[in-house]
C-alpha cells in the first residue's frame, strides 16, 4: 500500500469513526471521494478495496461502497475501556439522584423506546437495538433538565460505533441482558429506588466490559 492510499484508508476510517458514515450506510461515488481528497479514481478505489479486505466495507457492483461494520475502536485514540470506565464512574450517581429527583410522569420518553428495543432484539435486528440503546440513554440523562449536566453526560454514554462493535455477530442471549437492564432502571426510577437504579446502571456497565472481555 503506497503513501496516498495508506492516507486515504486512514481518513475514511476516522470519518467512520467520528460518525460521518454510520453502519449500513453508503459511501459517496469513487468521483466524489477523489474530488475530495484531491487525489485519482484509482487510489480511491485501491483505498476502498483494502478496507473491504478488512471487512469494513462491502463493495456493490453497479451500486458502490457500503459500510458493514466500523473500524475496531482499539487502534483510535478513544479506547472502548476508557469509554466503558467513564460511563461506569458517572451514569450510576446520575442514575442514583435521578431516581430521587424525576416524577415518575417525566419516564413517558423512556417506556415507549422499551417496546421497540425488546422487538429488534426479538428480530435479530442488532442496528436497531444499537440505535435504541443509545437513544434511550440520552433521553435518561436528559431527565436531569439541567444542561451542562446532559453535556457532560452524553460525552461518557456508549454510543453507536462502540456498541456496534462489541455487539457485532452476538446473539439473543447476548443482548438481552442489556435489555433487561434498561427495562430495570425505569422501574427503580419509577420507584424512586436510587440504590437499585445505580446497581443496574453498574450491571449494564458489566455486561459491556464481558463483551469488550470476549473481543479477541
Amino acid at each position: 500500500m503506497d503513501n496516498k492510499q495508506w492516507l486515504i484508508v486512514r481518513r475514511i476510517e476516522d470519518g467512520l469513526l467520528k460518525g460521518r458514515w454510520k453502519l449500513f450506510e453508503r459511501l459517496p461515488s469513487e468521483r466524489h471521494l477523489a474530488d475530495e481528497f484531491g487525489v485519482n479514481r484509482g487510489t480511491i478505489r485501491s483505498a476502498l478495496h483494502a478496507l473491504a479486505g478488512r471487512g469494513i466495507l462491502e463493495i456493490k457492483q453497479g451500486s458502490g461502497s457500503v459500510v458493514s461494520q466500523l473500524p475496531n475502536p482499539k487502534t483510535g485514540r478513544n479506547k472502548p475501556g476508557h469509554c466503558i470506565q467513564a460511563f461506569r464512574l458517572f451514569i450510576p450517581v446520575l442514575a442514583e439522584a435521578l431516581a430521587q429527583s424525576t416524577p415518575p410522569s417525566e419516564l413517558s420518553r423512556l417506556e415507549r423506546i422499551l417496546p421497540i428495543a425488546g422487538s429488534a432484539i426479538r428480530d435479530g435486528d442488532i442496528d436497531a437495538f444499537i440505535h435504541e440503546q443509545v437513544r434511550f440513554f440520552v433521553e435518561f440523562v436528559q431527565l436531569s433538565q439541567n444542561p451542562w449536566l446532559v453535556q457532560s453526560a452524553v460525552r461518557v454514554l456508549p454510543d453507536t460505533r462502540l456498541l456496534a462493535w462489541l455487539l457485532r455477530g452476538t446473539s439473543f442471549a447476548d443482548c438481552e441482558p442489556l435489555f433487561a437492564d434498561m427495562v430495570r432502571l425505569v422501574s427503580a426510577l419509577r420507584y424512586g429506588d436510587g440504590n437499585n437504579a445505580r446497581q443496574v446502571v453498574l450491571a449494564y456497565a458489566d455486561t459491556l466490559e464481558t463483551l469488550l472481555g470476549a473481543i479477541p
